[in-house]
């Protein structure tokens, strides 16, 4: 797996440009797969390119068409021991722009599992940037204060105000990349 650490998809390009980066896909089949599949198609044009990777495939239409057309969660046919025929393998949810939110192979979108408090290990990677709870939603647009990138914050911690200040300003919070660089705030 190869995470480029990048915090917008504008990022990519610079990434693609770096002999560094670029070895280590040297001589080897790389598999590409976003959302829906539109930066993953610039994605492998740039990979291509360079010309450093033995063959370089994309997931066509990403994740939103794989899980239209495996819907279901594949846990739950495990643990039911029933095999669904339409089951995939994608296993947690994935998080798109627009006011669904999140989305989940078995149809649930937004924050359904959230508010019935059903986010476990199994369905859920992301967690709460204040109290560390598992957390997939990107509510309140709560951002970055280095780079402005959106951060997670659960409803908890917004309604119990432990994500501001004494004054009511907003607490600085620093995403995954900016965390660990030194130029947090």
């Amino acid at each position: 797996l190869v995470d480029p650490a990048t915090r917008n998809f504008s990022e990519l390009r610079a990434f693609f440009e770096d002999e560094a980066k670029l070895e280590q896909f040297r001589g080897k089949d790389v598999l590409m797969y976003c959302t829906g599949g539109v930066r993953c198609e610039r994605s492998s044009a740039l990979l291509r390119r360079s010309g450093v990777a033995k063959g370089v495939y994309q997931l066509s239409g990403g994740i939103q068409r794989y899980m239209d057309r495996f819907p279901g969660a594949p846990l739950a046919a495990e643990t039911s021991g029933e095999a669904s025929a339409g089951s995939g393998f994608f296993v947690g949810k994935m998080h798109v722009f627009d006011r669904r939110g999140c989305v989940a192979p078995d149809g649930a979108i937004g924050s359904i599992q959230v508010k019935s408090d059903s986010n476990t290990p199994e369905n859920t990677i992301s967690r709460c940037l204040v109290c560390a709870r598992l957390w997939d939603q990107y509510r309140g647009k709560r951002r970055c204060s280095s780079c402005g990138t959106l951060v997670l914050v659960c409803e908890q911690c917004q309604s119990a105000a432990r994500d501001r200040l004494p004054d009511g300003g907003l607490r600085p919070l620093a995403c995954e990349l900016c965390a660990g660089s030194e130029t947090t705030q």
